[in-house]
C-alpha cells in the first residue's frame, strides 16, 4: 500500500530533460510522463538514471494544458526501475525541488 498524501493524475505527454550540474551529461533527452502529483512525477525513458540525480525538465507543448504540471521544472530522481527486462524502457520517480 502506498503512503501518499497527494493524488497522482494520469498524463500522456512528452518532455525533454538533462542531468543538472554534470558537464558530461548536457545532452537533452526525451521522455514521457506517465502520471504526476503536485510533488513530482513518474516518467518513462530509455536510460537508467541514478537515484539522487538532479534533472532539468522542459515541457514544449502540453495539449490540453494539465493543471499543476509546470512547463519547466527541476527534480531529483528518487527511484528508477526497468519493469520488463525484455524492453529497454525505464520508469523513474522524480520529486520536484
Amino acid at each position: 500500500m502506498e503512503n501518499r498524501n497527494k493524488a497522482r493524475k494520469p498524463v500522456n505527454s512528452y518532455f525533454q530533460y538533462n542531468i543538472k550540474d554534470d558537464p558530461s551529461e548536457q545532452q537533452i533527452k526525451d521522455a514521457m510522463v506517465v502520471d504526476h502529483s503536485e510533488k513530482g512525477l513518474r516518467f518513462e525513458s530509455l536510460e537508467k538514471l541514478p537515484v539522487g540525480a538532479k534533472l532539468r525538465l522542459s515541457f514544449k507543448e502540453v495539449n490540453p494544458p494539465i493543471q499543476g504540471l509546470p512547463l519547466n521544472a527541476e527534480g531529483i530522481v528518487v527511484w528508477c526501475v526497468q519493469p520488463d527486462s525484455e524492453e529497454s524502457v525505464y520508469r523513474t520517480g522524480l520529486k520536484y525541488i
